[in-house]
């Protein structure tokens, strides 16, 4: 190569990454410029909450969820969950039920409990107080009524919860996120996305049934900072049920680092949680260590990667109903995406996967329990109606599907409802369910 192409190519190279930073630079923030464009009305009210309507804030959600900071964002929520357990009554409780005191029902209330909650957030609000105008049976996705009324059917047999502990974990699910993000992101959180997180979440309390939620993100912080000083005290039961979940969190990692994986979780606890779980203090070092790899993180997106095009699907979950399959004479369940820690109602694997297994079992590295497919696992997949520990399976269907129809204001037919074995489902041609099948 001669000396002229050889400048050639370095100016050619210098020029397209210089556009590609430019192109990066300018495309980065242009869903919080549109969301800002679209909202103008509304953020020029002194009052958004009275203007912005739950499901129109279920959309802004979704966009800093599935688009903007989605890894941050599933992680917060796992937290926000991991955080209630440094409240005494709540952990004594979850440790009574023996739902994390044995791996089996630990691992096993972890993945429903993330998939009744992505549910939830994810699938569209519909019915009284969403903002929605009432549409026809036909129209309505129902997977979201179905993952909050069954959540309620559960909360309802435990009747000792109180409504200021359901208080709490409503506005860690607000508050965890936003904080996450402003830490740890590419950008921090914008007033108007701080106020649709709030608007959805409330709506989302009003139907479980709690009471005396704040007015306003101020309000519900100061209420939030009250409770914990006055609730989040040092406690065993505290530490053996955070230390059951924190197993479950770093099921994937290899045995010779999960030393260094707790160390690594309890560096990102706050000193009062940490305190109140009773884990030790740890080196300024990692800490900085930790976070600092979290900040470079979010630079190298800030500055060098274009803005997503394609939805990260809140985990496990995916709105296309490609991961449906329909078994004959049944109704149809449905399938995650990936298993969190076991692989519960996870389709057995094919193909190259299934042939890295079969050699991990062949040379005794694994068992054929362990994967996707193994019968206590459930792969033939789930139930919105169904979920929740193994002894409630069959139980309140019909009461689930009643609150449901309640929520959404319209009962639950087709794919969904009880009898919706045989029931076509929309967008999925009878070629693609035979292929899907279980």
């Amino acid at each position: 190569m001669t000396s002229t192409s050889l400048r050639l190519s370095f100016l050619a190279a210098f020029l397209g990454s210089a556009y590609y930073l430019w192109l990066v630079r300018s495309l980065r923030h242009r869903r919080r410029d549109e969301l800002l464009a679209k909202y103008a009305d509304i953020l020029d009210s002194k009052d958004i909450k009275s203007k912005l309507s739950p499901a129109q804030a279920q959309k802004i959600v979704h966009i800093a969820s599935l688009y903007e900071f989605p890894f941050v964002y599933i992680k917060s929520l796992e937290f926000a969950l991991f955080k209630t357990y440094g409240i005494g009554t709540i952990s004594k409780l979850l440790l009574k039920t023996g739902q994390l005191s044995k791996k089996e029902n630990a691992s096993r209330r972890y993945v429903d409990t993330s998939i009744l909650i992505a549910s939830m957030v994810l699938y569209p609000l519909n019915g009284p107080g969403s903002g929605v105008e009432a549409t026809k049976t036909a129209d309505v996705d129902p997977r979201g009524a179905l993952a909050l009324a069954r959540i309620n059917y559960i909360h309802g047999l435990y009747p000792t919860i109180t409504n200021e502990e359901f208080l709490y974990t409503l506005a860690l699910f607000i508050f965890e996120p936003i904080s996450w993000i402003n830490r740890f992101e590419w950008r921090k959180v914008t007033q108007f996305e701080c106020e649709a997180f709030f608007i959805l979440w409330v709506e989302l309390g009003r139907r479980m049934g709690i009471q005396n939620i704040p007015d306003s993100l101020d309000e519900l912080a100061t209420w939030r900072n009250e409770y914990e000083e006055k609730y989040m005290k040092p406690s065993p039961i505290n530490q053996e049920v955070a230390s059951h979940t924190i197993t479950l969190l770093l099921h994937d990692v290899p045995p010779f680092l999960k030393p260094l994986g707790r160390r690594i979780i309890y560096s990102l606890l706050e000193t009062r949680l940490r305190e109140a779980m009773m884990f030790p203090e740890q080196p300024k070092l990692l800490i900085g260590f930790v976070h600092g790899l979290l900040k470079v993180r979010a630079f190298f997106i800030k500055h060098f990667l274009l803005p997503r095009e394609i939805p990260k699907n809140m985990p496990p979950l995916d709105s296309d109903t490609a991961y449906i399959s329909v078994k004959d004479g049944e109704a149809p369940r449905m399938h995650p995406l990936f298993h969190l820690n076991d692989p519960w109602y996870v389709k057995p694997n094919t193909g190259f996967r299934r042939a890295i297994e079969r050699l991990l079992i062949t040379v005794g590295l694994a068992s054929e329990e362990s994967f996707p497919g193994a019968r206590r696992f459930q792969s033939e997949g789930y139930r919105l109606e169904q979920m929740g520990p193994k002894h409630m399976e069959t139980k309140g269907h019909e009461k689930v599907m009643q609150m449901a129809e309640e929520l959404q204001g319209c009962p639950v037919k087709g794919v969904w409802s009880l009898e919706g074995a045989g029931c076509p489902i929309p967008g999925m041609s009878s070629k693609r369910l035979s292929a899907n099948g279980a």
